[in-house]
């Protein structure tokens, strides 16, 4: 559940929506240089005299028309949009190209056919692997259509047909290796951006994280005139268990705050471990009121809780003392509720601990 919701959340995240951002501008760049590498061997092929080249203006024609394009999708300020509609484009233009130019230079036999890796390779490196399985399908359909061509049909035999199939081969190998090796790339990318966003003991986001998405949600609601409210948690019993039981089951103590808090939050909610035992929850549209139900819920959760120490002592509870604020309600920016939140749980620990106190005009409630 947590992997999922944070692929969802970091998905959605300005964070990885720009190293998304960054990557499309690499595979844009990427994309122009296999682009201009096509323009260059061919142009060199048509020029070489002794080539075989039935069109060799009609090529030349081809090329300064893809150079255009290559201008226009890459110079003109539409590299800004760079995206897979945008890819998906490029790499059937290519395909077009490339196809005009093995046609016209002895198609299946073609020197120049091996060009089509370069398709391949674009589309395994940014699509991903469906889209590159159906990029060599369609590279597929049209090599057979130049092998069984009427013009080469009459002096292409069985045998050497299955000899000519063979070289699609090395088209299906490198789709299938090249959309794997990119795949495990994002992968690995992706679980980087979320170990330098999460914390590691509890597997929450920590506190870098937990600022943008805050300042996400302020802008949002400063500029919608919507509420949120912050709650600050923090356990009452650690240091007690940790004197008594040791550091590792103090630890288990605060994995399964982080646990049980997550579990009784909605999946709009974001949690972070503040440091320590202390935890910090984000309640998008969620009134102080609202918010101090979610508290008491939660804080019953907690106080239900048996943790198993493994030693003569038996299981502890869990005790938990929690401060709430809102916006606007209590502060008109992100610091000021965070503060306030701070405050109210200074306010629950000196009321006696393990209850929810919400910030009300200087004053708690």
């Amino acid at each position: 559940m947590k992997e999922k919701q944070g692929r969802e959340l970091l998905s959605n995240d300005h964070i990885f929506s720009e190293i998304e951002k960054k990557r499309r501008r690499g595979f844009d760049t990427t994309i122009a240089q296999v682009e201009w590498l096509l323009v260059v061997v061919i142009l060199f092929y048509a020029v070489i005299p002794d080539a075989l080249l039935t069109d060799r203006s009609g090529v030349v024609c081809v090329m300064l028309a893809f150079t255009g394009v290559v201008l226009v999708f890459h110079y003109s300020g539409l590299q800004k949009y760079a995206g897979r509609w945008k890819t998906w484009l490029e790499a059937l233009i290519m395909t077009g190209v490339v196809s005009y130019v093995v046609w016209h230079s002895g198609r299946i036999v073609s020197p120049l056919l091996s060009l089509y890796l370069l398709v391949i390779i674009v589309s395994a490196t940014t699509l991903g692997l469906k889209p590159t399985l159906l990029h060599a399908a369609v590279i597929t359909v049209i090599y057979m259509f130049m092998a069984f061509a009427p013009a080469t049909i009459t002096s292409l035999g069985i045998s050497q047909a299955r000899l000519h199939l063979l070289q699609l081969f090395p088209f299906w190998l490198v789709a299938y290796l090249a959309a794997m090796l990119a795949y495990e790339a994002e992968a690995s990318q992706f679980k980087l951006a979320e170990l330098a966003h999460t914390d590691t003991l509890t597997q929450l986001w920590n506190m870098r994280m937990f600022s943008d998405f805050a300042e996400q949600e302020f802008e949002r609601a400063f500029r919608y005139k919507r509420p949120f409210s912050v709650m600050m948690l923090d356990a009452d019993n650690l240091k007690c268990v940790n004197d008594r039981f040791g550091h590792q089951v103090g630890s288990q103590l605060i994995q399964i705050m982080g646990k049980k808090i997550r579990t009784h939050l909605r999946g709009s909610d974001v949690v972070a471990r503040y440091g320590g035992d202390e935890f910090i929850v984000l309640l998008p549209e969620t009134v102080a009121s609202e918010a101090l139900v979610t508290a008491e819920r939660v804080r019953r959760c907690l106080e239900e809780s048996l943790l198993d120490t493994g030693s003569e002592g038996g299981p502890v509870f869990i005790r938990t003392s929690i401060g709430i604020a809102s916006y606007p309600e209590h502060d008109d920016n992100l610091s000021g509720v965070m503060r306030k939140a701070d405050m109210a749980l200074y306010c629950s620990k000196e009321s006696g601990k393990n209850r929810c106190s919400v910030y009300v005009g200087g004053q708690f409630s």
